[in-house]
Formats: C-alpha cells, structure tokens, sequence
C-alpha cells in the first residue's frame, strides 16, 4: 500500500496558491530578492580604500577624544581615591587632535592634522651618563643620618640571629620588648658605634653578612642547623678556603679574609661579640690573611690627567656637543683645578704650553 505523497507548494513545478495568502507569500519572495539584489549592489559601491578607512576611523575616534573630568576611575572613588590621590597623580596625556568635525566630509577626511614632534632636552646618547651614577641630591647631614640608620638597621638583623652572642644582645632584646618600634634599639646601637662613620658601619657590616651567607649554605649542605654568632675558629678556618676558592675562580678578593678579622675586631669593642678572642688570637688566620694580601700585588691606580685630557675636556664644554657631556666636561675641569688648587687662568696656561 502506497501513501500519497503531500503536495509542497512551496516547490518548483507546482502554481502557488490561488488564495491570499499565496499572493501574500509570492509577494514576499520578490520584496527579499530586490533587497538582497539592492543589498549586494550597495557593498559594491561602498567599498573605499584601505587609507581613506583608516582615515575615517580616525576621525571618529578624535570627535570623542576630549573626556569628562567629572567621570573618575574605580580607583578615584570612595576609599582608594584617599589612599592613589588622584589630585597628586601624574596627568595623562590626551590623544591629538587628528580631524575636526567639520572636515569630515563624505565617505574619507580630506586633510589630516599631523600631532607636534616632541622635543626630547636631555639625549639618550649621554657618554656622560655612562660614566657617573646617579645619587641622591642630599646635603650632609641628611645622607649622614639615612646612612647610619640604614647600617644600624643591618647590624640589628645581624644581631638579631643569637641575642645571646653578643654583650648588647640582651639590652636591645629588653629594648625591642619595651619599644616594639625598634626605636629605642636603633638609638642604643648608635651609642655603641659612637662617631664611627656611617661607611664604615656599612663595610663592616657586608663582611659579616657575607659570612653569614656562606655558614648558612654550609649548614644546608650538610643538613645541620647551628648558629654562625658566636664565632668558632675552625668555621673562619673554614670560611676562609671558601674565600680563596673564589678568589682564584674571580680574580679578586685578595684582602677580603684581612677585612673579615677587622670586622671581628670591630665587633669585639663594639657590641661585645663572643667567640672574637679565639679568631683574632689564631695564628693560622692571621698568617693565611697575610698571604692572601701578599698575592695581590702592587696597587694599580688610575693615571693622572694629563695636559691631552684637560685639553680635550675644554674642547667638549666649548663645542655644540650633547648638553649632559657639556656638563660632565664642565664638572671634571671644575674638580680639576680644585685638585690643583690654581685659579682658571692658570689652567688656560697650563693648556697653552701643552700645545
């Protein structure tokens, strides 16, 4: 038994449907063929060149260029506006005006108006940049006072390891207990260094952090803790080897073992540190730092400036050069005739017999 197949109006070969709503569907086949015929002829003729799109992008984002400065960022809001400061924050720069509105005529912008160059005044292309670091703008006493509360700040850390390796130890534990600020802790290892300087504090306290460097990766070598304060002499006379290995894989180091038992020494009438009897009394250890220093040589310095120096430094501050060279150029003849301790036009003199 066959079934009858359901007649598809919608099909080719068959009329469509005598009534309205044949008409009506007949009626809406043509109206989409004209608009994807009208569709496709519109893409063809409104395709524009890669640089006229560009340029009409363009211009559309520089008509939306200027914000609202009554809009704030999330951050310029509420708590975190307190705390980011947008008053004190840097000002963004805005983007160039790239078009004006009325220029926007038709499917491109006709002209384009080109954002400034910007006039760098400091060249990156400095020698005298390379030459000179950088510090901190800082009278005396000002770096005086950071540089010996930075060292006083490393030495409590030092001390810090064994309370009990040291004589001072205990009073600055009691003081870090009635002041937890460490004020009062800073304010006592300050009497105890006295007038020493603030490099000096420095240096002597890298030797020992440096020591305390290698005893801690001693003791994970061997998987054993112990403390490297106070000082035994077999560690030193272990810490020392470790020294000259380095020193002959480096090429420098010589007078480090030497500095290592000024520092000891330094920390015995200091802050009372134990154990530095048995080191400083050790003959081994006085004898290897003395053969250490004995393999360095003699010292070599930097030459002298010569007449062709000052000569040529004259010519760089005279010249159209780069302005921070100018300025090096102009510094090094200043401490130059500081150094020799004769006014200008005795320089000039000096550089005129050396022609």
């Amino acid at each position: 038994m066959e079934l009858e197949e359901e007649p598809n109006h919608l099909s080719h070969g068959h009329e469509p449907l005598p009534d309205e709503d044949g008409a009506e569907v007949e009626s809406l086949r043509e109206e989409s063929f004209m608009q994807s015929i009208d569709s496709q002829t519109a893409a063809s003729q409104s395709v524009l060149p890669g640089a006229e799109w560009n340029l009409m992008i363009a211009g559309a984002f520089a008509q939306y260029r200027n914000t609202n400065e009554s809009l704030k960022l999330p951050w310029e809001t509420g708590a975190m506006g307190s705390v980011f400061k947008p008053s004190v924050s840097p000002v963004l720069p805005g983007a160039n005006a790239l078009v004006e509105n009325s220029e926007v005529r038709g499917p491109a912008v006709d002209r384009v108006e080109q954002p400034s160059s910007v006039d760098l005044s400091v060249q990156l292309d400095a020698c005298y940049m390379e030459a000179i670091t950088c510090t901190q703008d800082l009278d005396y006493f000002t770096s005086k006072r950071i540089a010996t509360e930075k060292a006083c700040g490393i030495w409590l850390d030092l001390i810090a390891c064994n309370w009990n390796a040291t004589k001072i130890g205990a009073q600055i534990c009691s003081d870090l207990c009635g002041d937890p600020s460490g004020e009062s802790a800073i304010e006592t290892l300050k009497a105890c260094f006295g007038t020493k300087s603030p490099n000096t504090l420095l240096k002597r306290a890298s030797s020992l952090k440096r020591f305390f460097q290698w005893h801690s990766g001693y003791c994970r070598e061997r998987d054993a803790h112990f403390e490297p304060i106070p000082l035994a002499e077999d560690d030193v006379w272990k810490y020392f080897h470790y020294l000259r290995a380095d020193r002959v894989a480096e090429g420098r180091g010589y007078t480090t073992p030497g500095s290592f038992l000024e520092t000891v020494r330094f920390t015995k009438f200091t802050v009372g540190l134990k154990g530095a009897e048995d080191v400083l009394e050790s003959g081994r250890l006085m004898g290897f730092a003395a053969l250490e220093r004995r393999e360095k040589g003699p010292t070599r310095q930097a030459p002298p400036m010569e007449v062709e120096h000052l000569r040529r430094l004259r010519d760089i501050l005279a010249s159209d050069a780069n302005l921070t060279d100018r300025l090096g150029a102009g510094t090094f003849l200043d401490v130059e005739i500081e150094a020799l301790c004769c006014p200008r036009q005795r320089l000039e003199e000096v550089l005129e017999q050396g022609r």
